[in-house]
């Protein structure tokens, strides 16, 4: 995982991709095959204003995506009036996944700009790693959100070996409040019998077909694995990485790739598509002489003879929560998570894959 712990605040990001494609090794004629290369690497973001927009652009809202946070609430904006706040967070604050603590408050309807409040009653697809749901919203909220450091926790607990204090519900909402990021959200309902799961998912307008989700496949896939391994292997960005690896430890020999690693591995099929991602990372980011750790992507055309193909490789993000194709172009969107509170949608625009939409949660907890 990286080490990028900034306090940022929701943005949409676009990013430009760059980098050669490589190739396969020469003395591998048997891999040239079955397996191509083609990274297209995803480098520093640059801001742009989109689905996310302050209350002055509260009119480009909701025209292509937005992301879902705790399995019921639809992110509008990132940067709401102080003015529509009505009374105080609700206590106490709640954790449901992954150390992220969030928090309310009640909203001045009256005060939100109409491209907002405008939006009660309508319809949306909401999507998470269970399915897509047809929804409807039916109020607005103020959302506060941050992933708070855990002697916070123990101390709001009373489990430090102090005794729990009588307002400590209230701390803790106050702390979320003040230290986290508040977004504008939009409640929705859908049909009781949906079962939404995962903290985090996205939606889009209703009118637009219903988003196609890939699932997560349960194969084997052991040769896909080592194929994936082989391609990120043979980057320049893995050259350079040797390179760091030897100067951190001129006397070991073998390469950065074995060194301390341990990676995760998530496959999504749908029909004759499958969309492998692969996190390898080495060392530790506490202290370590030597730390890396790359996210792989690819495409598996399993009709006809299978061929790997990568699509990126990027650092940045350690989970895949998603995989959908949401504009009918049989190419899947990715919705992924760096463990550090930081989301993101990464889509192909012309045949270029770039982060598109970013959402950032405060993180204040030890990486160790």
């Amino acid at each position: 995982m990286n080490m990028k712990k900034s306090l940022a605040f929701l943005c949409c990001s676009l990013l430009l991709a760059c980098g050669d494609p490589a190739t396969p090794a020469k003395n591998d004629s048997a891999k040239k095959d079955t397996v191509k290369m083609h990274p297209s690497r995803l480098p520093d973001s640059v801001p742009q204003k989109f689905g996310t927009a302050d209350a002055a652009q509260a009119d480009t809202a909701f025209r292509e995506f937005a992301f879902v946070v705790e399995n019921r609430y639809i992110v509008l904006t990132a940067k709401p009036d102080t003015n529509w706040v009505a009374g105080k967070p609700h206590a106490p604050a709640e954790s449901k996944h992954r150390g992220v603590y969030f928090t309310f408050a009640d909203v001045k309807t009256d005060l939100l700009p109409a491209a907002y409040a405008e939006l009660q009653g309508n319809s949306f697809w909401v999507c998470s790693d269970s399915g897509a749901y047809k929804a409807s919203v039916s109020g607005f909220k103020l959302y506060a959100a941050s992933i708070p450091h855990f002697g916070e926790v123990q101390r709001w607990s009373g489990s430090d070996g102090e005794k729990k204090a009588a307002d400590a519900d209230e701390q803790m909402a106050w702390s979320i409040w003040r230290s986290g990021a508040v977004l504008l959200v939009a409640e929705f309902t859908t049909d009781p019998k949906e079962k939404i799961s995962g903290l985090l998912g996205f939606a889009v307008p209703a009118k637009n077909p219903a988003p196609a989700l890939y699932a997560r496949s349960e194969e084997d896939t052991s040769k896909i694995r080592k194929d994936a391994a082989q391609l990120m292997q043979a980057t320049p960005e893995s050259k350079v990485l040797q390179q760091d690896f030897k100067k951190a430890f001129p006397s070991l020999t073998g390469s950065w790739w074995d060194h301390e690693s341990y990676e995760s591995f998530v496959y999504f099929t749908r029909g004759t598509e499958g969309i492998a991602v692969m996190n390898h990372t080495c060392g530790s980011p506490c202290g370590s002489e030597f730390f890396a750790e790359k996210t792989g992507a690819f495409s598996l055309k399993k009709a006809g003879a299978p061929l790997l193909t990568m699509l990126f490789m990027q650092g940045g993000f350690s989970r895949v929560m998603i995989a959908a194709d949401i504009n009918g172009d049989n190419t899947p969107e990715l919705l992924v998570d760096d463990g550090f509170g930081n989301y993101a949608w990464i889509s192909r625009v012309n045949g270029v894959w770039e982060k598109r939409f970013h959402l950032s949660i405060p993180y204040f907890d030890c990486p160790c």
